[in-house]
């Protein structure tokens, strides 16, 4: 039953002190936040219910594409009114903006593994992948890209 998720469970239950981390770990390792129970409540819906913030912008931010499809369900928008404007503006900057490549391609190679791991731990295949370790670390949503310059190479000197 998915009610009895590990995702799930920490967003419902867990003190703040510790579910953002935790919740992260998780998230890495391959749950989803997006899955419904019966009664169409999900991870996002327990951090939005919680008021823990940072996770429901980590949770967007990690680009898993249904995660906004979610956020549009019934129980869901009835909480974003009473979220805080700060929030709303970064939810909407989120909408607003475009994922990187970057991104996208982790998203890409994340349900590929998992595809071939059998939805098993993301842990036990990304760090076999001969990838730099910033790679692997992002793809595991545990380091950003380093940012380039956007000056083209041949402008450079």
């Amino acid at each position: 039953m998915w009610s009895q998720c590990p995702l799930y469970l920490i967003t419902k239950y867990l003190s703040y002190y510790g579910r953002h981390q935790l919740a992260c770990f998780i998230m890495a390792a391959g749950a989803d936040p997006c899955l419904l129970d019966s009664k169409g409540r999900s991870a996002i819906y327990w951090t939005l219910r919680n008021g823990d913030h940072d996770l429901l912008i980590f949770m967007l931010d990690s680009y898993n594409p249904s995660c906004w499809t979610t956020l549009m369900h019934k129980r869901v928008e009835s909480l974003l009114p009473d979220l805080p404007g700060v929030v709303l503006d970064q939810i909407q900057m989120l909408w607003y903006n475009p994922p990187s490549l970057a991104k996208i391609c982790r998203t890409v190679v994340r349900r590929h593994l998992l595809l071939q791991c059998n939805y098993r731990s993301l842990f036990l295949s990304v760090y076999k992948l001969p990838l730099p370790i910033f790679l692997q670390k992002f793809i595991l949503f545990d380091q950003n890209l380093p940012q380039e310059e956007i000056i083209p190479c041949f402008m450079k000197k």
